[in-house]
């Protein structure tokens, strides 16, 4: 055996930090302990405080102990180590004590402490029975409730949790992340043909602390809601099989397999005639009023891209037509009409993994902001930290982009110009977290024009959601705007009435919006029962 030197042990590191045979910079190698024990039924139970004591070749020792989850952590020089229990652990009337020999090395898997590798040895006469260990946090185990317990997280438009309590009755769902054995993520993002993939992550905590799946499900454009909720369902079921299978519940489970019929399968590529391309048109009108005062507006919208691995196009347009009535008092009456149209179109090459280079050009008019006609045309690159591939759990871009812009208006503005040409440059920087212990979602976006650097604006963006301990988590969302840049304020003053109805917008330096929101739940671990009764919306 080689000369083995304990070096560091840290009791309670979070499982979810390191693997397993990780290296620090100093060449240690991380040593992981999981102790658990295993009822007849197979149901498995991490043994919390178990004083576990490590000794080297040289003599020197540590002792360490495992955490909720069953596990214990220590940093190790390479070398050959013994595990030791000095304490016997009773379980279902049986003493239980370790005595391991192994060899720490870069990539070191697991070292499992179960049954199967254990002395054993009769309690005293007459002693009481022991109680099996108790998992921080989770009740007594009991032979009426041994699902697995599942925390389903769905951060991704289309989920349906009382459905999928209806459908996948075989586990337990749990109200809070930690009183679960099983953690599922689900996210979605857009995918170029209009529909949207999920990824379904599914997360071990507790006694299956380090297994992790990752699925994915795609809902195509034409998809409805009960086809996107009846897709991820059957995509979680899939994912649960694993999961199931070290529970209780595993015996009361069966695989079928359903053959497709010879004329359903598909043989040989898919010929797309539309060769990527996806259309969308969208209309909308809304009227609202009373006997003093009404309200109409009308929305249309046109939508066109083709988006590929190498390449994305996108091209759309949008118009708008606000109109608002209303008589006073004195039988005056005051009308309000505004409108807004523009357009917009994006050309991207895919450069790898972390790059991609494009540009975008927009076309705008909007009595709102005093423009008869808008135009920008701006080459654009764009740098992701983390690769394109995770951009549903997490992306952390930088786009920097120098453009022109023209601008033409249909009043005089407060610096005496009718139109203008200004060259411009932005730079945005954005993040996005998708966690289970939350999300984040942060942008910043600074702008300037190069011919005269004193106009400019700074927006800050965020939003934040995220679980503090048990049953409690925060949201919070802001914008904030530092505003240097408003060559459109037309000269002039606006009435009381136009400035209500926020007929044009005004000059300001600044402007904010933000909100806060907590949330604490108390009670019932459990969160199995669907009861749609009186759920409609009222009251009296």
């Amino acid at each position: 055996m080689g000369a083995g030197l304990l070096i560091f042990a840290t009791p309670n590191l979070p499982a979810q930090i390191r693997n397993p045979g990780d290296l620090d910079p100093s060449g240690r190698v991380l040593a992981k302990i999981k102790v658990a024990m295993t009822e007849v039924s197979g149901f498995s139970h991490p043994v919390a405080s178990l004083v576990i004591v490590i000794i080297a070749e040289t003599g020197d020792q540590t002792s360490v102990r495992t955490d909720d989850a069953g596990i214990a952590t220590a940093w190790l020089a390479p070398g050959t180590y013994q595990f030791r229990t000095p304490e016997p652990l009773s379980w279902n009337g049986v003493a239980y004590t370790w005595e391991l020999t192994t060899a720490i090395q870069p990539g070191t898997a697991m070292i499992r402490f179960t049954p199967v590798n254990a002395q054993t040895t009769a309690p005293p006469a007459g002693a009481a029975a022991p109680s099996p260990p108790i998992v921080a946090g989770l009740p007594a185990p009991s032979m009426e409730s041994q699902k697995l317990r599942v925390f389903t997280d769905c951060l991704a438009e289309g989920c349906d949790l009382n459905y999928f309590r209806t459908v996948i009755s075989f586990v337990d769902y749990m109200r809070d992340r930690a009183d679960a054995s099983l953690h599922i993520l689900v996210t979605g993002e857009g995918t170029g043909g209009g529909g949207t993939t999920y990824t379904i992550d599914f997360i071990g905590l507790r006694d299956l602390a380090g297994l992790r799946d990752t699925l994915r499900y795609v809902a195509p454009q034409s998809a409805s809601s009960d086809d996107k909720r009846t897709g991820l369902a059957r995509a979680i079921k899939f994912g649960l099989a694993r999961y199931v299978s070290r529970s209780s519940a595993a015996d009361q489970l069966e695989i079928n397999f359903a053959p497709r019929a010879a004329a359903a399968v598909v043989r040989g590529p898919v010929r797309d005639p539309w060769n990527l391309w996806v259309f969308q048109m969208n209309a909308n009108a809304n009227l609202s009023g009373e006997k003093s005062q009404s309200f109409t507006s009308l929305r249309g919208s046109i939508n066109a891209n083709r988006t590929s691995e190498a390449w994305k196009f996108l091209i759309g347009g949008t118009g708008g037509y606000n109109e608002s009535k209303f008589t006073f008092s004195d039988g005056s009456k005051f009308n309000s009409y505004t409108h807004s149209y523009g357009g917009s179109q994006i050309l991207v090459k895919s450069l790898g993994s972390h790059w991609s280079a494009g540009e975008r050009s927009t076309l705008r008019s909007s009595t709102y902001v005093n423009q008869k006609l808008f135009t920008r045309f701006a080459p654009a690159i764009e740098f992701n930290v983390f690769p394109y591939s995770e951009s549903t759990h997490r992306q952390l871009t930088f786009q920097y982009s120098v453009g022109v812009s023209s601008f033409r208006y249909q009043d005089t503005t407060i610096f005496n110009k009718i139109s203008e040409v200004r060259p411009d440059n932005s730079l945005v920087a954005a993040l996005d977290f998708k966690e289970p212990w939350g999300s984040v979602s942060l942008s910043l976006d600074g702008a300037s024009y190069l011919d005269d650097m004193r106009k400019h604006r700074a927006v800050l963006d965020n939003s934040f959601d995220v679980r503090v301990f048990k049953g409690f988590s925060v949201n919070f969302y802001a914008e904030a705007s530092l505003l240097r840049d408003q060559l459109y304020i037309a000269k002039g003053t606006l009435s009381d009435a136009d400035i209500l109805v926020r007929k044009r917008q005004l000059a300001s330096t600044f402007s904010y919006y933000l909100g806060i929101g907590l949330s604490y739940t108390f009670g019932s671990i459990f969160n199995n029962i669907v009861n749609p009764r009186f759920n409609l919306a009222g009251g009296g």
